[in-house]
């Protein structure tokens, strides 16, 4: 298997991970990180109503801002 070198863009840290592609070295960082579950309705409810808007897989998130802004 490759070497892959993730690294936190935010915090510039660095790991060295032994998988067989790209995505799986992700996954196994991000998972000492992130937690990920499917939203109940009433979650999505609650967190847009606290302005948290609904990200699209593919889509860079931020598109939208650079759209709003450019109006």
């Amino acid at each position: 298997m490759p070497e892959y070198i993730v690294k936190d863009k935010a915090t510039g840290k660095v790991r060295l991970v032994d998988a067989d592609n790209n995505a799986q070295a992700l996954r196994h960082v991000a998972q000492d990180v992130f937690e990920v579950r499917v939203a109940t309705r009433k979650e999505m409810f609650v967190l847009a109503g606290q302005n948290v808007q609904l990200e699209t897989y593919g889509v860079d998130p931020r598109q939208g801002e650079l759209e709003a802004e450019g109006k």
